[in-house]
């Protein structure tokens, strides 16, 4: 079954370490936990190749430079695809942001990526008419037998009201998971905390109906919750969390990697 990994891996540096030491944590930890995709939010533009919108990255892109020089055979796992922009095409953007996001893809896995772009871009808008940033999507297509699975990576505007408005929208957009033209998992910071349907308690909406959620719960040693999960996996079929006792670190606040197989 295979693994997909999101982390919110937070755009400036913490301590000493960067944020180009952070993605090299987690490709360090893809490659040895055959994780086969990996979503990473706020991933700042100067580490991404500012004349892609939508691609594969080449050793223009900082980060990418980066990895070959501290994980020289970190291409013989991945394929490293860039979104250059979290932010709306559309504006007026409720929040501007200099962060993109980065997808890697286990080669063994996919062996072709196609639609790379916004979801729905137009439909994410707040009840005061600014944009809000939509996930990004795109098909991967399986190496064994064909067929295609959906990924999208998203970090959803902070702000109660603002992401509200987003996740209600992508609930919408998303629709019955069992009525999905290929198997779905979004995955990403949702800036929304607890169980993603009860965002809809006492609406009389079915929250994202037959979408497996699993999010990341942070809780002290005594077993106390200090978060009760930022960060979501959305999935259309069922869901099992898996390597929670290898991703003990964090980027900011309570970020930890969360991962599923599928």
């Amino acid at each position: 079954m295979p693994i997909y990994l999101s982390w919110n891996v937070y755009h400036g540096s913490i301590g000493a370490q960067t944020v180009q030491q952070r993605v090299g944590q987690i490709v360090t930890f893809g490659i040895a936990n055959n994780v086969d995709v990996i979503c990473l939010q706020e991933v700042p533009k100067n580490q991404l190749d500012a004349v892609t919108a939508f691609g594969a990255t080449t050793n223009i892109a900082a980060i990418h430079a980066y990895l070959d020089l501290t994980i020289p055979n970190w291409k013989n796992t991945y394929t490293l695809l860039q979104a250059y922009s979290e932010n709306n095409p559309n504006g007026p953007n409720q929040a501007n942001t200099a962060d993109g996001y980065l997808i890697f893809y286990r080669g063994a896995t996919y062996n072709a990526y196609a639609n790379f772009g916004y979801y729905q871009a137009p439909t994410f808008q707040s009840l005061i008419g600014t944009t809000l940033r939509p996930p990004v999507t795109v098909d991967l297509t399986l190496a064994a037998g064909g067929g295609q699975v959906r990924v999208m990576n998203w970090h959803a505007d902070t702000g109660a009201p603002f992401v509200t408005s987003a996740v209600v929208q992508l609930n919408v957009q998303l629709g019955n998971g069992n009525a999905v033209a290929q198997p779905t998992i979004v995955a990403g910071d949702f800036n929304y905390a607890g169980p993603i349907n009860n965002l809809f308690t006492g609406t009389g909406v079915v929250g994202f109906p037959n979408w497996d959620d699993m999010r990341g719960v942070v809780r002290n040693a005594a077993g106390a919750v200090l978060s009760n999960g930022l960060d979501h996996i959305l999935t259309s079929g069922n869901a099992n969390a898996v390597l929670a006792a290898g991703l003990s670190f964090r980027s900011d606040a309570y970020h930890y990697p969360i991962a599923v197989n599928v």
